[in-house]
């Protein structure tokens, strides 16, 4: 990241019709297929999470936040935040 405010490449949010008052967003950072995914790239996702958070636009009740970067590699330090123990794959 180059310092200036990076913007996702897609948000995506939708009402859920079961729970009227439900409001799921879905927040989506592409990678290049030859772009490794490490730490840079999920400290800039996690930033994009962080920006969510202290926004105070987004602090509402019944509303959940996905974030997710894809990509085709992953290095060992990314490897190794998607295989904790404890918590679901991913």
């Amino acid at each position: 990241m180059n310092g200036t405010n990076p913007l996702p490449d897609l948000v995506l949010t939708r009402t859920c019709e079961i729970a009227q008052d439900r409001v799921e967003n879905i927040v989506v950072e592409l990678k290049r297929p030859s772009e490794v995914i490490g730490a840079d790239e999920l400290t800039q996702i996690a930033k994009y999470a962080l920006a969510v958070m202290r926004d105070e636009r987004f602090d509402k009740p019944n509303v959940s936040w996905d974030f997710w970067i894809i990509g085709n590699t992953l290095d060992e330090f990314a490897e190794s935040r998607r295989n904790q123990t404890g918590l679901p794959f991913g």
